[in-house]
């Protein structure tokens, strides 16, 4: 299948396999752009063939398994902006009787420190053909889980752990969900992050980021954790390029703190800031800027800002060390914070 073929605009509820099937021979030439997947038995891609397609503003939840299932190799999978829930790839599905989740990670988001946030739930899946006891369940990190009144979970069953989160102190914290069964392939894992967000201080902090593009292993979210060891990078193709946070609520904004980390040499890269009420009204609140991150200035560039906005998008359009956009820190301050 050489053809050019675009899926755009669709809503794909409760698959009972995959959400979306590629198999066969060798096919090239599809563009799946817009979709949002809302529950699937197994998966949201189920890759059976060689070839390419490009995937980009497709955002998955509810998933039985994993993001994508890769069964056979020699499948280029490009990813575009706006991917969201099906990043997790196995190369081949449970067996029968292995436990799986309805989510494969929990995000907390943005809470207090030392305050407990609003409990999720999680539900544990048995496809069967046998009974399962769960034997305990751990947790690390700053969450914690109810213990079950259950201890089986009966086939084609689900059952329900409560999931909660008290951040110690501020910035991205993480944890992991274990469960031990006699099922196949016990333990489970469930990832778990959210976010120890202080209202007066900065404001982008765990906040959803999004960006142009991206390289593989810097995402956009790496400018947001409250750590400066990791890095956002674009994928070297060239300029523009931009980086985008929402504050969740509209913010009289004070200052943009801008870092890369500390060990890189001197660069400069060229931005402009637009901001606004709505994605769909952003405007430029800066003329372009070039932004000096030396060593001897702790690598950090501070840009005075005084306006109200929700969205705030940095748009890149040079880079004097790198063909492409590089920041280990987005930060956002208000005017009361």
């Amino acid at each position: 299948m050489t053809g050019d073929v675009t899926v755009s605009g669709n809503i794909l509820t409760n698959s009972t396999y995959a959400a979306v099937q590629l198999s066969g021979g060798r096919i090239d030439g599809v563009d799946v752009d817009g979709m949002t997947i809302e529950g699937a038995g197994t998966c949201a891609v189920h890759l059976e063939a060689t070839g390419s397609a490009r995937f980009a503003r497709v955002s998955a939840v509810r998933l039985g398994v994993t993001g994508i299932h890769r069964a056979a190799p020699g499948f280029d999978l490009l990813r575009g902006t706006g991917n969201e829930g099906w990043d997790e790839e196995l190369p081949e599905l449970p067996p029968d009787g292995a436990l799986h989740t309805s989510v494969t990670r929990l995000d907390f988001g943005a809470t207090t420190p030392l305050t407990s946030g609003a409990p999720q739930r999680l539900e544990l899946h048995n496809p069967g053909p046998r009974q399962v006891l769960v034997q305990h369940v751990e947790v690390t990190g700053d969450f914690t889980a109810a213990s079950p009144t259950w201890a089986t979970v009966a086939p084609g069953a689900s059952a329900v752990l409560t999931v909660g989160f008290t951040p110690s102190r501020t910035g991205r914290r993480t944890g992991v969900l274990t469960v031990h069964s006699n099922a196949p392939r016990s333990p489970l894992h469930v990832d778990l992050t959210g976010v120890g967000f202080d209202p007066t201080g900065g404001r982008a902090l765990g906040r959803r980021v999004r960006a142009s593009t991206a390289m593989g292993g810097f995402p956009p979210e790496s400018t947001v954790d409250g750590t400066e060891r990791t890095w956002w990078q674009s994928d070297g193709m060239g300029f523009p390029q931009w980086l985008q946070v929402d504050l969740g609520e509209p913010v009289p904004l004070a200052r943009i703190v801008l870092r890369t980390p500390r060990s890189w040499d001197e660069r400069t890269e060229t931005l402009t800031v637009h901001i606004g009420l709505t994605e769909d009204d952003l405007v430029p609140a800066t003329p372009a800027v070039a932004c000096r991150f030396a060593p001897e200035l702790r690598n950090t560039v501070v840009l005075p800002l005084a306006r109200t906005a929700r969205f705030v998008r940095l748009q890149v359009t040079h880079n004097t060390a790198w063909a492409g956009a590089a920041l280990s820190a987005f930060e956002v301050y208000a005017a009361d914070g």
